[in-house]
């Protein structure tokens, strides 16, 4: 085939008009889009510029399908808290608040985790056992000689490599010295008494046990304790540590976060001098601010936020002028991105007015810590009143038909069918409450009067022909459930006098039984019964001393003894426990409390950051996954 010459041939010329001679010299081309018709030329930009994009959104597009987005360190995360006690953040100490608790778990890490699902749910509530300085879950070793377990022995091995924040190796003299303090009588109050009877075993330089002088399954739920260092501590003693100042600004740490920086900017400072870290209120004895660096070793999980920063407010609304520094103020300018709360029955301030203040959304997460109702069946002092089965059932029945209402909405009136069972037997039952209040009173002992001119109701015990009255204990700071039972109490003719106990009188009038009814707060976490109900707790034990041979009859201690030596799976002992709260109604779970967490919208949109409300009530569970900044690399 010929070639053509296209800047000669006549008759191309011809017939296309163009001088194609331009095509030789490029610029000339510009010249004549230059010189064109207007409409000409608005044509070339628009296909000049669907062009460009094209090939700009074709490269994006090879960009993002060949490399992947990651997170990188940096940004920081600032918690509010409101008039919680912060003096130290040593994990054998008890902790003076939950806020210094949750702090305390930032800077250091549990042997494990022992995650629980909330006990409003239809489930076994088994928990579930996460290794954290653990190569992998505690195990039961030895067993008794017909090859069943006596939970006697619990081994843990510990991680390779661990090491603290300054480098040096975590080992087994660091847990072997935090056991040791754990025992002490002034140490923190959520080991001290589970470990009472269990001593420590170091088998070799990464694994030891627990050894229990009697048989304790739940001791897997329950020794999972943070350790300290032995070296930065110099083996000091509880009493010690409590003064010492490497607990109110530990240098080694295990945890996510950890103290690097020793002088900060003061945030509640205009002129911002730098104060040390953390910053002491001045004028009481707590933190105001603290700052905690990430830790630059990680043992667990990898964090990506650089700095976690608590401040602590004494006021939450903004009334302007010099006391300006509220939670609300500070919250409205964009500098807080979390505020916690339990949302206890001696809250004053409701979620409602939290919401309005700060403007920040806000979620109710079901813990599982709930308020039961103990009826002693052992009362030295008081046995002038008689707690018989008619009684009982009378109160309980009552009170779940009508309880149905709380002063403080942030509470949660548990489940009609989960009231009566303790949680921990993971049994649903519907209380049997037919029939007419009276007919479940013994008409031998009491009669029920109304004063008419009250519209009141009064329960009289027929031989002394006064009314009923009770003696309530209750736990301190739970003023406002309180109220709420004793009236309910008193709409169904039965007096209370409350007894204004602290937390120590609380337990000595425990121990002794000077009480007729006692408001307990319990967990889900502890599987077993015996602490709660046993010969250390409640004392159903003793039912001997009552006048109900039904009580006798159903073998409650014997149950119960097989049921823990069984580690909860023995179904007949745990069928004869059901079958004794389902009749004698000796318990009555009440009131489920919720942790309220208020977040801003930066930390909404955070990467990373999520939480499941019926799942968890830790928000610190993802807090390995929350960064602010990114970075695209390769995809492999």
């Amino acid at each position: 085939m010929a070639n053509y010459d296209f800047l000669n041939d006549e008759q191309l010329k011809k017939s296309l008009r163009y001088n194609w001679k331009i095509f030789s010299r490029p610029h000339l081309l510009f010249v004549s889009v230059i010189n064109s018709k207007k409409q000409i030329q608005i044509a070339i930009c628009l296909i000049s510029t669907c062009l460009l994009v094209s090939i700009a959104f074709f490269s994006w597009g090879l960009y993002i399908a060949f490399t992947k987005e990651i997170a990188i360190n940096g940004g920081e995360i600032r918690e509010a808290v409101l008039n919680e006690d912060i003096k130290h953040f040593n994990p054998v100490l008890t902790p003076n608040s939950e806020a210094e608790n949750r702090m305390t778990s930032l800077l250091y890490h549990p042997l494990y985790i022992v995650k629980t699902t909330s006990f409003s749910e239809k489930n076994d509530n088994n928990p579930t056992i996460v290794p954290v300085l653990l190569e992998n879950s505690p195990q039961w070793k030895n067993s008794d000689g017909d090859g069943s377990q006596n939970f006697t022995k619990l081994v843990f091995n510990l991680k390779k490599n661990l090491k603290w924040s300054n480098s040096q190796p975590i080992t087994i003299s660091d847990v072997e010295y935090t056991f040791d303090r754990l025992k002490e009588k002034s140490a923190n109050t959520e080991f001290s008494d589970a470990f009472d009877q269990i001593s420590f075993e170091r088998i070799n330089d990464l694994t030891f046990a627990l050894n229990s002088t009697i048989s304790y399954p739940n001791l897997i739920n329950i020794a999972n304790f943070s350790p300290i260092s032995k070296d930065y501590y110099e083996s000091k003693s509880i009493d010690k540590l409590l003064s010492d100042f490497r607990s109110n600004k530990p240098m080694v740490t295990s945890g996510f976060y950890t103290f690097t920086s020793s002088q900060v900017v003061d945030p509640n400072d205009d002129k911002k001098p730098l104060r040390d870290n953390p910053i002491r209120s001045h004028t009481e004895d707590t933190y105001q601010t603290v700052y905690l660096d990430k830790n630059p070793i990680q043992n667990y999980q990898n964090v990506y936020i650089q700095k976690y920063i608590f401040r602590r407010f004494t006021k939450l609304g903004d009334v302007g002028g010099n006391n300006s520094i509220s939670l609300e103020a500070e919250a409205k300018a964009g500098k807080i991105d979390i505020f916690i709360r339990n949302i206890l029955p001696s809250n004053l301030v409701q979620s409602s007015e939290v919401r309005s203040k700060i403007n920040l959304t806000q979620s109710k997460i079901p813990t599982n810590i709930y308020y039961s109702l103990f009826f002693n069946l052992k009362v030295p002092g008081y046995q002038s009143v008689s707690l018989n089965p008619t009684l009982r059932k009378y109160i309980f029945c009552s009170l779940i038909k009508n309880f149905r209402t709380l002063s403080d909405p942030n509470i949660s009136i548990i489940d009609q069918t989960r009231q009566i069972v303790p949680t921990q037997l993971s049994d649903f039952n519907q209380p049997a409450c037919d029939g007419d209040p009276v007919s479940w009173l013994d008409p031998k002992i009491f009669s029920l009067n109304k004063d008419d001119k009250r519209d009141s109701l009064e329960l009289i015990q027929n031989a002394l022909g006064t009314q009923i009255k009770l003696v309530l204990l209750a736990q301190p700071n739970s003023e406002t459930i309180t109220s709420d039972i004793q009236k309910a109490l008193l709409d169904i003719g039965i007096a209370t006098d409350l007894v204004p106990v602290n937390s120590q009188s609380y337990k000595d009038k425990i121990v002794n039984n000077e009480f007729n009814i006692a408001l307990v707060p319990l967990s889900i976490s502890s599987k077993d019964l015996s602490t709660v109900y046993g010969s250390k707790g409640l004392d159903i034990n003793q039912i001997s001393l009552n006048n109900n041979k039904s009580l006798l009859a159903r073998k409650f201690s014997e149950n119960l003894d097989n049921y823990i030596k069984s580690n909860f799976r023995d179904e007949s002992s745990k069928k004869q426990l059901i079958e004794f709260f389902v009749q004698e109604n000796v318990s009555l779970n009440l009131v489920q409390i919720n942790i309220e967490l208020n977040y801003s919208e930066r930390i909404r949109g955070l990467k990373g950051f999520s939480y499941t409300p019926l799942k968890s009530s830790n928000i610190y569970d993802t807090l390995p996954m929350w960064h602010t900044k990114v970075e695209r690399s390769l995809a492999r």
